[in-house]
Order: C-alpha cells, then structure tokens, then sequence
C-alpha cells in the first residue's frame, strides 16, 4: 500500500477513535452528574524518580456504580424470581 493510503487510513483510524472516546467522555460525566457514577480515590503519593531526581504523584481511583450492592441484590432477586417463574411455566404446561 502506498504512503499515501497508510496516512489516509490511519488518520480516518485516528478521527474515528476521538469520536469514540468523546462519546465515551460525555456519558461518563452525565453518569457521574446525575450521581449514577462515583470515582473512587485512592491517596495520593509523591514518588522521586532516583535516576532522573523528578518527582511524580501518582494515585489509584476507580469508577463505580453508586448503588452497587443494590444492583447486584436486584440482579439476584431476578434470578430467584425468573427460576420461581420457569418452575411454575413447567407445571402449567405439565398439568395441560
């Protein structure tokens, strides 16, 4: 393929992953202010580079769902609810 073509495609490539992450962007901030999304911090900790004498902060943080244990207690209560559901569209198709 010529140079060209590779330089076309990779900045089609490049365009279309900045759309991708824009989109990504915006609802992960609509998530986190309407409080559906929390970000979890970690502390922060200054690091000295021995070789180069820099310092750098770094930190640990996650993103997580602010009714989690809620969620999943729902997710389970759906299951026991659909397998009590299957059991009783087992016995009415039994007794037809």
């Amino acid at each position: 393929m010529s140079d060209i073509f590779m330089n076309f495609y990779e900045d089609l490539l490049n365009k279309q992953t900045e759309a991708k992450e824009k989109i990504i962007l915006d609802q992960l901030n609509e998530f986190i202010s309407r409080g559906l999304l929390v970000i979890r911090e970690g502390e922060k900790r200054l690091i000295k580079d021995k070789a180069t004498n820099k310092f750098y902060i770094t930190q640990k943080f996650d993103l997580q769902l602010r009714d989690q244990e809620y969620i999943e207690r729902l997710e389970d209560e759906n299951k026991a609810l659909r397998k009590t559901l299957d059991l009783a569209s087992d016995l009415l198709k039994f007794k037809s």
